[in-house]
């Protein structure tokens, strides 16, 4: 379980987001350039696939935000230590702004503590959610997208309307066939 945002966190960090456990000892550290190595991704079977990749991660290492960042692998030079990562999804393009009107601003804002190792690379990966409201998801290993469960809902539900107007269709047709 999350502590509640604006709390102090491992090792002395606020964790703005409340996304944090103290998850230091859980990152994996592989052999190559020293830095951070950020995953982030969004679930590209989603309605709005489009918009999210219209969009793009936005990082924060230590309050400073990361440049020239994309959806996918992006490596971030650093000095050995315990770094304050935050990642969000910026707001999409401007031609999305008049289909998804509630999404205006930043969304899916998560927050970690990562250590860096001299001649490590320390993997990280982000998951953007489904929908604006919600917080996403941030930690050592892949992690499911927030949201997951409404987005397999919602193709239910549209997959028994657009059944239930075939059925009805199917209906209006035989009735005037006969």
């Amino acid at each position: 379980m999350a502590p509640p945002p604006g709390t102090i966190g491992p090792h002395g960090f606020l964790l703005k987001h409340g996304t944090a456990v103290d998850p230091v000892d859980a990152y994996r550290r592989e052999q190559g350039e020293t830095g951070i190595l950020l995953d982030a991704r969004y679930f590209r079977w989603w309605i709005a696939a489009d918009a999210y990749a219209s969009a793009h991660p936005r990082i924060f290492v230590d309050g400073v935000e990361v440049p020239d960042v994309a959806w996918g692998r992006t490596h971030i030079p650093m000095t050995p230590g315990l770094h304050h990562v935050e990642v969000s999804t910026s707001k999409p393009k401007w031609w999305y702004k008049w289909i998804f009107q509630a999404w205006v601003r930043d969304m899916g804002f998560a927050d970690t503590v990562v250590p860096v190792v001299s001649g490590h690379c320390t993997t990280v990966h982000y998951r953007s959610p489904a929908l604006y409201i919600l917080r996403g998801a941030i930690g050592p290993q892949p992690m499911r997208w927030p949201g997951l469960n409404w987005i397999r809902f919602s193709w239910v539900i549209t997959a028994l309307l657009a059944a239930f107007v075939g059925l009805m269709l199917v209906g209006v047709v035989l009735n005037i066939l006969e």
